[in-house]
């Protein structure tokens, strides 16, 4: 499968935020799991799969969009991976959402919101 700009030719694109915690942990660096993401899976559902095999070192929000869906992740170390709710899939964390407060944040993810 070949790769360009975060994007493989079976229409799987990917992207990456900031995940609002200055930690590090035990892992692989986000970039290059996506890398390998788009060279081995043809679609959202199995770009996921993949992500909750691979220990990720520093939190990240991961957006992964095919010609079906779009799903934004939570990763990092010492978290589950949590999915976003789809009406936020396109806002980074530190975006105005109604999704983003902190009664209904993913748990333990450090999520940030600006008012």
């Amino acid at each position: 499968m070949s790769v360009r700009h975060g994007m493989n030719d079976a229409g799987l694109a990917m992207s990456l935020t900031f995940g609002g915690r200055f930690v590090h942990g035990r892992g692989f660096a986000v970039p290059l799991v996506l890398c390998h993401l788009l060279e081995t899976c043809r679609t959202a559902d199995e770009a996921v799969h993949g992500l909750r095999t691979m220990p990720v070192a520093i939190p990240q929000n991961v957006t992964l969009a095919d010609a079906h869906q779009s799903v934004t992740v939570h990763v990092g170390p010492g978290i589950p991976m949590t999915e976003a709710q789809d009406s936020c899939a396109a806002h980074p964390i530190t975006s105005i959402c109604p999704c983003r407060t902190s009664r209904n944040a993913p748990p333990d993810t450090g999520a940030v919101v600006r008012r």
